[in-house]
């Protein structure tokens, strides 16, 4: 009996985890959905999914399983519109990048909230040393990653079990966190590196002598400022706005760090310059160096007994962890 796991959403987490399920074992059908047509036929193109639908509600009820990686402002509208339609027995697998607003939308709408669970995967040292050149998605994209596990306390046992089986299969390694723990990381690692970008080209741009500026902008300036282009101004104000609370407190340690470094600069203390400079180099290498041996310090949420549920997870959704691939 084939499987069916929908899509909704296809950027590249989303399409690289499609691509991984199309490794495995068993009978799987993935279809998939993305507001952008464009998206939708990159991604069938690949072959990350064997058919696109033009509605994120068409057939969602034959769905085993589905991936929620909508935009933000399109999340609302599935939970209110095609929730609903799910079957039972489905499972949710949620990759949006706040979990607080999509877990308030699951209490609000979805009958079946204790059948979601949250996923963040987290690339690999290969996409850490390289993070420019491993932007297109790909079945071994978070290969030697982590996965990030956020679940409720009524979830039940085979959707967290899914997930951790998920894990096994992008080649990660899964650990719990608490969904407020999960959203304030989120806005350290993810949203306030963005943010520094949008700060650098708008202080320069909105200089008055931009247009000499912008002469002697070259190599470092674009590649400071590279990530802009990935960056969906809409989704991502909506995505910050959602978590404003957290970024807040980002903003505010990092003027705190600036008002550091401008009194290095007051005070002409440069050997104190230079050893900042060195902290922030050396931070930067242990946790690469920490990531790359997978050092990682014991999550505080436990995982629970899995020792069972590799065979449960695979019968009821026809996959399995890939098989590893010869040199």
């Amino acid at each position: 009996m084939a499987y069916e796991v929908h899509f909704l959403g296809l950027n590249q987490t989303s399409t690289s985890i499609a691509l991984a399920l199309g490794e495995t074992k068993g009978e799987v059908v993935r279809t998939g959905f993305d507001p952008s047509r464009q998206a939708a036929k990159d991604a069938l193109e690949l072959g990350a999914v064997e058919v696109t639908v033009s509605k994120p509600w068409k057939n969602i009820e034959n769905a085993d399983l589905v991936f929620l990686a909508l935009p933000a402002e399109l999340q609302n509208d599935f939970y209110e519109l095609v929730a609903d339609e799910l079957s039972d027995h489905a499972i949710i697998l949620d990759t949006s990048l706040v979990k607080k607003t999509s877990r308030a939308l699951v209490q609000k709408y979805y009958k079946e909230d204790a059948r979601v669970v949250g996923i963040t995967p987290i690339v690999g040292i290969q996409g850490l040393e390289d993070p420019m050149g491993a932007l297109a998605p790909s079945p071994d994209f978070f290969t030697g990653g982590l996965c990030a596990i956020t679940t409720s306390p009524d979830s039940t046992e085979d959707a967290i079990a899914l997930a951790m089986n998920l894990a096994g299969v992008l080649g990660t390694t899964p650990f719990f966190i608490d969904i407020d723990e999960h959203d304030a990381a989120i806005s350290a690692v993810v949203d306030l590196p963005q943010i520094l970008e949008l700060l650098c080209v708008n202080t320069n741009s909105h200089s008055p002598s931009w247009r000499e500026l912008q002469r002697m902008a070259g190599a470092q300036f674009a590649l400071s400022s590279a990530g802009l282009t990935q960056m969906r101004p809409k989704e991502l104000g909506l995505r910050w706005f959602s978590n404003k609370d957290k970024i807040l407190d980002r903003l505010a340690a990092t003027m705190k760090e600036l008002e550091t470094l401008a009194t290095m600069f007051q005070d002409d203390d440069e050997g104190h310059l230079v050893t900042y400079i060195e902290e922030a180099l050396s931070a930067r290498e242990a946790w690469l160096r920490t990531r790359e041996k997978g050092d990682l310090e014991e999550q505080a949420a436990a995982p629970p007994d899995t020792s069972e549920r590799g065979n449960l997870i695979t019968n009821l959704f026809g996959f399995s962890p890939r098989s590893p691939k010869k040199d």
